[in-house]
């Protein structure tokens, strides 16, 4: 490998492609099929965690927001009798 495609930094992110020529190794080779599952099964249970927390979030920011328009209203003067 050249010295061009190397990561020089380890706190970096890096962007590859992976290109795979035989994909009958990949789905019957067991040290393969097993990580190519759990990698799979990791990114799945990180998407539920990322959407429960984006809810969880959204949610906070309603009561939030609901809050502060009981507190607008409840601070009003009363209204004055037009004479």
């Amino acid at each position: 490998m050249s010295h061009k495609y190397k990561a020089k930094y380890l706190g970096e992110l890096y962007f590859i492609t992976v290109t795979i020529v035989d994909w009958v190794d990949l789905l019957t080779r067991p040290i393969y099929k097993d990580t190519l599952g759990s990698s799979h099964c990791k990114c799945l249970i990180e998407r539920v965690r990322f959407r429960d927390a984006l809810n969880k979030w959204a949610r906070f920011a309603k009561a939030r927001q609901q809050r502060r328009l009981n507190f607008s209203i409840s601070t009003l003067p009363p209204l004055q009798p037009i004479a």
